[in-house]
């Protein structure tokens, strides 16, 4: 949340420096740049929310908690963002076509140049935060700071070469539109992931074989028949399905569970909620079950 909190700040302070020293330096790529900023900043305040939200209990309404919060925040970000870079990439066009470009004041390009560095900054450390929370908005957040960052180092070469070549003012509205394109890539890029996500893909491979191996030794267990996964926020729901042996009784297959759920909540840090179920392991006569709607007998835990 600190890291979260500092995103918002500096990137609403760079928003404004930037479009203020664009459009006193004449520069079309500073100003664009600073409307990044500007949408990075709304980018972290949604984030923030998302991540408050998310840390809600489950309830009546969402028995599986607000974990999607994060990943909603994230999918319409990107929707806007993407929407944002194509409106400034026609508006440079728009400037290209009818051949409007002034030479940049100098004191573009320092301050191209404290954006990247800001922009780096901001990246390393939401990145960081997201690897150790398993958060996906921060992740998200941590993204569109690297694109900021990406659409600085081009404001950079842009401005360069038109206080280089002062015959040639057009560069800078070619690194203007050199900005919005990136903006337009990275949106739809993690626009793909978070609709990915959201369908609800299976485990990652590491996690998902240190599930199965917790669940083959407990004791009790004679098959892991599935591991389903719900990916809600910074953790995982997991729905697991196991044999055990027809002579077990009732209360015996209840600890089971039990026991089961309990470890895996202890010691797998990314998993946040888990339902068990339990099956009579089939006989050498009969076939297994092939789905997971013929239940013989199941416990939830």
């Amino acid at each position: 949340m600190r890291v979260a909190r500092w995103a918002i700040w500096v990137n609403a302070v760079l928003g404004v420096f930037k479009v203020a020293v664009g459009y006193l330096a004449k520069s079309v790529a500073v100003g664009a740049d600073g409307l990044q900023s500007f949408t990075c900043a709304l980018v972290a305040l949604l984030v923030a929310q998302s991540m408050k939200l998310g840390r809600r209990r489950p309830d009546a309404r969402f028995p599986y908690g607000y974990g999607k919060a994060e990943f909603v925040v994230s999918f319409f970000s990107q929707t806007f963002l993407c929407g944002l870079g194509l409106f400034m990439l026609v508006s440079a066009g728009y400037l290209l076509a009818i051949g409007r470009a002034d030479i940049p004041h100098p004191i573009a390009l320092p301050v191209a140049l404290l954006s990247v560095a800001a922009n780096r900054i901001l990246y390393q450390a939401c990145g960081c935060a997201a690897a150790r929370t398993n958060s996906v908005a921060l992740a998200a957040n941590a993204d569109q700071n690297r694109a900021d960052m990406l659409s600085s180092c081009a404001v950079v070469v842009g401005v360069g070469m038109a206080l280089a070549f002062p015959s040639f003012p057009v560069f800078d509205t070619l690194a203007a539109a050199m900005v919005a394109l990136l903006i337009v890539i990275d949106a739809l890029r993690a626009w793909i992931k978070d609709a990915r996500v959201l369908a609800d893909g299976a485990l990652p491979g590491l996690l998902r074989r240190r599930v199965e191996r917790m669940v083959r030794e407990t004791p009790g267990v004679a098959a892991v028949k599935f591991v389903d996964a719900r990916h809600l926020g910074s953790g995982y729901w997991l729905d697991i399905g196991v044999d055990v042996a027809p002579d077990q009784s009732v209360s015996q297959v209840d600890r089971l569970a039990a026991g089961l759920r309990a470890d895996l909540l202890r010691q797998v840090e990314a998993i946040g909620g888990v339902e068990v179920y339990v099956y009579e392991q089939p006989s050498a006569a009969a076939p297994a079950l092939a789905d997971h709607s013929t239940v013989a007998s199941s416990a939830s835990a």
